[in-house]
């Protein structure tokens, strides 16, 4: 007979991490929710991180244990590999360096157990350093849980920035990432976001407004890196023009999401003026016309949100 299938199966992508390994590793052994297996990849570190995975190759949940002999260059493409290796219906992400509350999956699949549409279900999140201690940066949603509809989700909550912080903080169905198309793959820094967003096209999103993932800030993350040679911000450019063809930014709204983008690049610190005039150019920042035009939109949509009909711009 066969053994029955998990009901989530848990990815932890990994690279250089051993330092969080053993915290992360049994953050997830130690849920409450019991019906899961784990599914541990390495894409070729250089630090001691095999040797901190297998010793966890003998416990019962671990499914699969992969160590790549080549890096693959992409988070998202170890994703990928993780779906394909997945026997659950559900698949949460642990990303190696995070940590969880034991409650995380025993809410998450409460939730996304209870309606059929729901996509996606992800908890609040808070910023911790290198040691795992609380950098008090959680700002606090008003209500305990957001029931939001496809279109709700990324015209409010991905218009600009993303609000699943990362990938730790979620739960989503296997299913629907599998049926999605695979262009997140190619991103080195923002493929999370395209997923997200073409995530819910597929469905409806639960927030649960509650910390229960603690999201690591350390010198050794990708995406410092990412911003300063530039990569994040080209991605953007593609995501936010992705946004505009399916119509999640309309009309002015477009002009308020693009001031931000402008400060960050004007503000950024890159590694080279080359870098910061080539984004400029790219978001087409390089003419005082337009930039002046944005600023005005933006003041004028600020005004009518807030003055007006009483609400967040966003």
């Amino acid at each position: 007979m066969n053994k029955k299938s998990p009901k989530v199966s848990v990815i932890i992508p990994n690279y250089n991490h051993a330092k969080y390994l053993d915290q992360r590793i049994q953050s997830v052994l130690n849920q409450t929710f019991r019906d899961f297996e784990v599914i541990i990849l390495d894409d070729k570190s250089p630090d001691h991180s095999v040797e901190v995975i297998q010793k966890y190759a003998s416990d019962p949940h671990v499914s699969h244990i992969v160590v790549n002999e080549v890096n693959s260059g992409s988070t998202f493409i170890q994703w990928r590999r993780g779906f394909g290796l997945a026997k659950g219906e559900y698949i949460w992400i642990a990303e190696s360096d995070d940590f969880c509350s034991p409650d995380f999956l025993g809410k998450c699949v409460e939730k996304i157990e209870e309606n059929p549409k729901t996509a996606v279900v992800y908890c609040s999140s808070e910023y911790v350093d290198a040691e795992g201690e609380d950098l008090g940066t959680y700002n606090p949603y008003s209500k305990e849980e957001y029931h939001m509809s496809s279109h709700e989700f990324i015209n409010k909550r991905m218009a600009f920035g993303c609000a699943i912080w990362n990938a730790s903080s979620a739960l989503f169905r296997k299913d629907y990432a599998l049926a999605i198309d695979r262009q997140y793959e190619n991103y080195k820094a923002c493929g999370d976001k395209l997923f997200w967003i073409e995530m819910a096209e597929n469905g409806d999103v639960v927030h649960v407004n509650r910390i229960m993932n603690y999201f690591r800030q350390h010198q050794n993350k990708v995406s410092p890196r990412r911003f300063r040679d530039g990569t994040s911000l080209r991605e953007e450019r593609e995501i936010y023009l992705y946004q505009c063809r399916n119509g999640y930014l309309r009309g002015f709204k477009r002009a308020f999401i693009l001031k931000p983008y402008y400060d960050k690049i004007i503000t950024g610190d890159f590694e080279s003026l080359e870098i910061k005039n080539g984004l400029l150019a790219l978001w087409g920042f390089n003419r005082r016309r337009k930039i002046n035009i944005i600023s005005s939109i933006s003041r004028l949509y600020q005004y009518f949100y807030i003055y007006i009909l009483r609400k967040k711009p966003i």
